[in-house]
């Protein structure tokens, strides 16, 4: 194999995706096959990793809110988002909102869900730009309507 990926010659290549998976074929058998060292980003420990659920978007609104939690709150463990009685309650312990009810301040709480949801949530989603076009304007009407049923409860 590596051979035959040897005496390619390069200018005889048409499309330069396939130069670039010759040389990373060719790093894979050199490195007598340590996957980590081509197909694992090592980040140094700074972020998590992230999983990501099919169709997780607005419309579902419990995974929604749950996934924007566990993405970008700030907690010891689940159980301690979960051990809540609303997740009004739940958002406070992830540190995601503060406990005033009223309505400038909730304006405010959906803002900075929305601000998570773009930088946070958006880089991470595989999508087209005119789904992430619906996704953005799904999840600000459900941020929104959100804070305001956090008035009632």
């Amino acid at each position: 194999m590596k051979a035959h990926l040897d005496s390619i010659d390069t200018l005889s290549i048409v499309h330069v995706h396939s130069d670039v998976l010759r040389v990373l074929i060719l790093a894979f058998i050199m490195n007598d096959g340590d996957r980590d060292s081509i197909f694992v980003f090592e980040d140094g420990g700074k972020d998590l990793p992230i999983p990501i659920y099919s169709s997780l978007t607005p419309q579902s609104a419990v995974a929604f809110i749950l996934h924007i939690m566990l993405v970008c709150g700030s907690f010891e463990t689940e159980l301690d988002l979960i051990r809540t009685s609303s997740l009004r309650e739940s958002l406070i312990v992830a540190k995601l909102i503060g406990i005033e009810t009223d309505r400038l301040s909730l304006q405010m709480y959906s803002n900075k869900l929305m601000l998570h949801v773009i930088n946070d949530i958006l880089p991470s989603q595989p999508a087209s730009m005119r789904r992430i076009d619906g996704y953005l304007v799904a999840a600000k009407i459900f941020l929104m309507v959100f804070c305001l049923v956090m008035i009632f409860q």
